[in-house]
């Protein structure tokens, strides 16, 4: 080898051991470090939780952050910038919404750079709750002559005081009681007599002097049974001039077990199949259902030998 060669052969090894020891050696390029990445918010009986995470880039060129990742939609992440000079840092607030949550938490924010590795933020602890409810929400199957006492048990770890308690739907009434000094109590929803056949939907309001749970919701879903059960009430297709639809209709034994249906009328060019599901009722299959407006105002009319419920009306309606 001439000496000529071996001064470019050595130029060469040189600048390899220079790059090699640049990105294994030295902070070449961006690199982004959060010194403190979990956060733990031990127990908390607040509706979100909220921290701020430092990133900081302790490299020697400009980065930037790609994107950021919360590992479900109860968490949020906001960046103060996504780009970061070196010996600059940028701010991550993550918020995790504890509303309807209980017991432990482990919540990721994955952040995504251009060049460099990624990073995982966390927020961890336990989400307890001052006032309890149970159940938390409130289903009634009844019959329309039915009468029925569900208790709902409202249990506090801090001292409370019931001041009221009502409800939007007319066909109930709520009363409460003490069961344990100012820590346990109960709800009595009750019926009124003469229910109308239907679903209703809406909640309870309990009124209490608590500063963090002055008004305590409880959902209400009501569905008084008559001597059949039908559904849909109202059968709702989308509006889509030159094509037609399909529907299903099930009728179910309510009060009364035993029944037939005798007979089903439905407008003009819509198809009809009827199926006896023996015990469990009848479906009622309707295809060939133009989706047009003219089609509003007319309706399905299902026989029966139930003499409360000789005749359904069930309606259309196409938006």
């Amino acid at each position: 080898m001439n000496k000529m060669a071996r001064i470019f052969l050595g130029l060469g090894t040189l600048i390899l051991g220079i790059n090699v020891y640049g990105q294994d050696g030295t902070n070449a390029g961006p690199k982004f470090v959060c010194d403190n990445p979990v956060f733990d918010f031990g127990k908390t009986d607040a509706d979100a939780v909220t921290h701020t995470f430092v990133i900081r880039n302790i490299g020697d060129q400009l980065g930037k952050v790609k994107k950021t990742r919360p590992s479900c939609g109860c968490t949020v992440a906001n960046i103060s910038k996504k780009e970061i000079d070196p010996g600059d840092y940028t701010e991550i607030d993550v918020k995790f919404n504890a509303k309807g949550r209980k017991g432990n938490q482990r919540k990721t924010v994955r952040v995504e750079f251009e060049d460099s590795p990624p990073l995982t933020l966390q927020l961890k602890g336990s989400v307890v709750s001052v006032v309890e409810v149970n159940p938390a929400r409130v289903v009634l199957d009844v019959a329309s002559d039915q009468d029925i006492d569900r208790i709902v048990e409202i249990t506090s770890q801090e001292p409370l005081e019931i001041t009221g308690a009502e409800t939007e739907l007319s066909e109930l009434v709520v009363e409460h009681e003490t069961i344990e000094g100012n820590r346990k109590f109960q709800l009595h929803i009750k019926t009124k007599p003469g229910l109308a056949v239907g679903r209703r939907q809406g909640k309870i309001e309990v009124k209490t002097n608590h500063p963090k749970r002055p008004v305590i919701s409880v959902p209400v879903w009501l569905n008084v049974i008559g001597e059949l059960s039908v559904a849909p009430e109202t059968i709702r297709l989308v509006k889509r001039e030159g094509k037609t639809g399909t529907q299903q209709i099930i009728v179910r034994p309510g009060t009364t077990k035993n029944f037939k249906i005798t007979d089903v009328q439905a407008p003009d060019g819509i198809q009809v199949d009827i199926r006896d599901l023996k015990n469990l009722g009848y479906q009622i299959r309707l295809d060939n259902i133009p989706t047009s407006e003219e089609l509003n105002g007319k309706k399905v009319l299902i026989k029966t030998d139930v003499a409360s419920m000789s005749e359904i009306e069930i309606p259309f309606e196409i938006r």
